[in-house]
């Protein structure tokens, strides 16, 4: 150290605490704050395919979530769990302040049937259009705090939203082979064969299978429940369906009702969807015999279905009606 920077005698020298000097506190440095950690409420949007890690565990005296498969708002299906709609409004419910108090009001609520929820139900076209609206208005009156959701697509489409838990009900207008999905009949529908009134055979009395061959069809597209049993019809009746002259596949019955007006060809279809057609004398029904077919619900075995899934089941079940007189 040289001499200039040596301290005189009588100097005050500044401390500085060394690291061998643990009794010394220092006075200018003040201990980190620590804040208390905080839990995110738990959210996720309403509907279906938003999986969670466990269920919420139930508090001591909750009977509810004890005895109901559904009041804790999951889904299982083997190691898989997925929150439904009321299931997603309860853990928004839980995660706010005094959730005490909500969770008892909720149980209260879901006891006696009364707790929000909504329904979703995907149908086949000619369902959707034509069978289900007038029953969906006879739900919404007796159950006027449940929103019901439909969406519309062919046969395939409504099966695989019931198998991957998309959706509560589905309804559609044919056949569905599937282990994990359960089918009920609901009511009776009848296929017919249409033609325009340009049509050579629109004065006709009686058509032979054989002559279908020789016909420009007007169809929908595959996956359809109308186009599976007619063209089951036809194997039955000793044609094959991939000789049919098909000059258009349209995806909606509206489509090949107003192609087969325009003189396009033959076209089947339900008689719901031909109905109105008929009586307006723009299409003239065909006499050739095709069976009846049947209309299906769709639901998941595995799955639990809410309350507002077993009322809208519950329903199709009091209405269930043949389709077509």
């Amino acid at each position: 150290v040289r001499q200039a920077d040596r301290p005189e005698p009588g100097d005050s020298v500044p401390h500085r605490q060394g690291p061998y000097e643990p009794h010394r506190r220092r006075t200018d440095a003040q201990p980190p704050r620590r804040h208390p950690v905080r839990s995110r409420p738990r959210t996720a949007a309403i509907g279906r395919g938003h999986p969670v890690e466990a269920a919420p565990r139930p508090a001591s005296g909750d009977r509810t979530r004890r005895t109901d498969p559904g009041a804790d708002g999951a889904h299982r299906a083997g190691r898989r769990e997925t929150l439904f709609a009321a299931g997603v409004i309860y853990e928004n419910r839980e995660s706010k302040p005094a959730a005490g108090v909500r969770r008892r009001r909720w149980r209260r609520r879901w006891s006696k049937g009364c707790a929000p929820s909504a329904t979703t139900s995907p149908s086949s076209q000619t369902v959707a259009n034509y069978w289900l609206p007038s029953r969906l208005a006879v739900y919404r009156s007796r159950h006027p705090g449940i929103a019901v959701r439909v969406t519309i697509g062919n046969t395939e489409t409504v099966a695989s939203h019931i198998r991957d838990g998309l959706a509560d009900l589905g309804l559609v207008e044919g056949a569905v082979d599937d282990a994990r999905v359960a089918v009920r009949p609901i009511a009776d529908d009848e296929l017919v064969l249409v033609v325009g009134t340009t049509h050579e055979w629109a004065g006709r009395s009686s058509i032979s299978p054989a002559e279908l061959r020789q016909a420009r069809w007007v169809m929908r597209e595959k996956g359809s429940g109308t186009r599976a049993v007619f063209e089951a019809a036809l194997s039955d009746a000793g044609q094959d369906p991939g000789r049919l002259d098909i000059a258009l596949e349209l995806p909606s019955n509206e489509a090949v009702r107003a192609a087969a007006e325009a003189g396009a060809g033959v076209a089947v279809m339900s008689s719901l969807v031909a109905h109105s057609s008929i009586r307006a004398g723009t299409v003239v029904k065909l006499d050739f015999p095709l069976p009846k077919r049947k209309l299906f619900a769709l639901r998941h075995k595995e799955r639990h279905m809410t309350r507002a899934a077993r009322a809208f089941d519950a329903l199709l079940s009091e209405r269930a009606e043949p389709a077509a007189e």
